[in-house]
């Protein structure tokens, strides 16, 4: 073999390691569902997936659409959506979004969704994302009492 067919294979075989973003390779998923509030779609309330004893997960957040549906894509910039088991919290912050007002300002926020909902420790909410597309069953929440 001469020197310059060497040196292009040798290229060659290097151009597969140099190539994407190492923090995309491996499994990944699109995960998509909805999250209602006594019965009625939650709009414009945050989900967030926090990964349940695999912190190499990642966290992942989405906002629900004017009919309660979220989606988070598989081809997330560096943090694509990782095959495993998540605790699934929801919330929606209203109010306090004039603070030149009175009771304007983060004091008069309030956040919509019971409190369980939005503790890791406390959501009854999980998700089981596989490799690919998860289309999750919907997330009826409630201000009743939560199951724990």
């Amino acid at each position: 073999m001469t020197l310059r067919r060497a040196f292009v294979a040798a290229v060659l075989a290097a151009l597969p390691v140099g190539c994407g973003n190492p923090t995309t390779g491996g499994p990944s998923a699109e995960v998509t569902g909805s999250v209602t509030l006594d019965g009625k779609p939650l709009a414009d309330a945050e989900v967030q997936f926090v990964p349940k004893g695999n912190a190499a997960l990642g966290l992942h957040t989405a906002k629900t659409d004017a009919a309660g549906r979220f989606r988070i894509t598989r081809d997330a910039p560096n943090n694509p959506v990782k095959p495993g088991t998540y605790a699934v919290l929801v919330s929606k912050v209203s109010g306090g979004n004039d603070p030149s007002k009175p009771g304007g300002g983060m004091d008069a926020q309030k956040n919509e969704v019971p409190a369980a909902y939005q503790d890791r420790n406390r959501t009854p909410l999980t998700a089981e994302v596989r490799d690919g597309a998860t289309d999750l069953p919907p997330f009826a929440i409630s201000h009743a009492a939560p199951a724990q």
